[in-house]
């Protein structure tokens, strides 16, 4: 769907603004002769605050054709010298709608980002954003009433006017505990001693409900489970093992598979 002049011309500045972040955030190995493909594989990491997700992105930036997109901590950080992550933990309730705000149209110009690459791979999503931060906000009395309907109105337009659709989501499924320790040893200023356990307890079990329950969005895109409790070298060599369902040279038959699955529907079908 086309978006109209006049919606273009309102959001054009942002865009505009977007894309210096977005060539800092790209990690790209030039692989097509510059023409965008005519339809780019999209895969999604997902998961719970320090479960792996940057480690499983190094692991995409191998291979020739894919472009890696990470979350855009660094301009969160510096938006016009107001850093919104320290003031959303300072803060939870009253700068939570201020914070999800900014970074749906952070995510929204990642995502929505042309490039000549055959497979994107972006860190969490606006589905993410959407389904897992938005709607634990709500629940937690974090936002209120009108500031969930606007963030909800914002994502449907968005879903309507724009492709952002995913092709695959890889959740990298992590208890809270182990999550929480990973969190406090790498030592974000913004999160050590300010995100508290039961914080992510509550955002791994809206994970699970999107994710592995599947209550909560319409058309979801195959979901792959990898235990991100395994060490990186056991995720990584599992990785290589279903490299044609990652890049999407194979498509996987169920709605929810786990990686051991995987594993077996690839070698079967090799």
């Amino acid at each position: 769907m086309q978006v109209s002049y006049a919606v273009r011309k309102v959001f054009l500045p942002y865009f505009r603004a977007e894309s210096q972040f977005i060539r800092m955030m790209c990690s790209q190995r030039v692989f097509s002769n510059g023409d965008f493909p005519p339809k780019q594989f999209r895969v999604s990491v997902d998961g719970n605050i320090a479960s792996g997700k940057s480690s499983v992105l190094n692991i995409f930036k191998r291979y020739p054709g894919t472009i890696t997109i990470q979350e855009p901590v660094e301009v969160w950080r510096n938006v016009s010298g107001h850093n919104l992550l320290e003031l959303l933990y300072e803060d939870l309730s009253g700068r939570n709608f201020l914070f999800e705000n900014y970074v749906q149209l952070c995510r929204l110009g990642l995502q929505a980002h042309k490039n000549s690459f055959e497979v994107q791979v972006i860190e969490r999503s606006l589905q993410n954003n959407r389904f897992v931060f938005i709607e634990e906000a709500y629940k937690d009395n974090l936002l209120t009433g009108p500031e969930y309907a606007v963030l909800c109105k914002y994502y449907e337009w968005m879903t309507s006017n724009m492709d952002i659709s995913l092709d695959l989501i890889v959740y990298l499924q992590c208890s809270p505990e182990v999550a929480y320790k990973r969190m406090i040893n790498r030592g974000r200023s913004e999160e050590k001693y300010r995100i508290p356990l039961d914080y992510m307890q509550k955002v791994h079990g809206a994970y699970e409900k999107w994710l592995i329950e599947q209550k909560l969005q319409q058309g979801m895109p195959p979901v792959l489970v990898i235990n991100a409790e395994k060490s990186l070298a056991e995720i990584e060599d599992e990785c290589e093992r279903i490299l044609p369902v990652l890049l999407g040279k194979q498509i996987l038959n169920k709605p929810l598979i786990t990686m051991d699955m995987a594993i077996q529907e690839v070698e079967g079908y090799s």
